[in-house]
């Protein structure tokens, strides 16, 4: 019985039953990491079409925007990336066109770091018929 007893200690001890690496084992196994995705630069459209616009950096490469309105947008709407302010909607410079907005909520991938894209003051702006409808500032941080 006592031979049994310190069997079964020295097994539990020895801590039998678990995976292990037993070719190298000093080397634990690794666990897959993932790069967690920038933070989203929120933006509030204003004007007649109102909601709220998501800019993000994908790796540093690339900027992810999304577009969320309070109702759909009109027929033959659009959205796109420009320079400048929406306190001043004249100065407004393409930078980069996005797409139609063909529901209330829409999503694009630009092939340009957003680093490089508010270099400057930039704005989501949402046209319909070529008149601006919407508008926001993007704020950096």
């Amino acid at each position: 019985m006592t031979r049994a007893l310190i069997l079964l200690s020295a097994l539990a001890l020895a801590g039998c039953g678990g995976a292990h690496n037993t070719k190298k084992p000093r080397v634990k196994p690794s666990r897959p990491v993932t790069k967690p995705l920038g933070r989203p630069l929120v933006v509030r459209l204003h004007g007649s079409v109102a909601g709220k616009a998501q800019v993000r950096s994908l790796g540093g490469t690339k900027t992810s925007v999304s577009v969320k309105l309070a109702h759909a947008a009109s027929k033959g709407s659009t959205a796109e990336l420009d320079k400048g302010s929406c306190g001043a909607p004249k100065g407004l410079r393409l930078a980069k066109p996005l797409g139609p907005l063909e529901a209330a909520t829409a999503g694009w991938s630009v092939p340009v770091p957003l680093t490089q894209l508010t270099a400057s003051p930039l704005a989501v702006v949402v046209r319909s018929g070529g008149k601006l409808v919407g508008c926001g500032q993007v704020r950096q941080g």
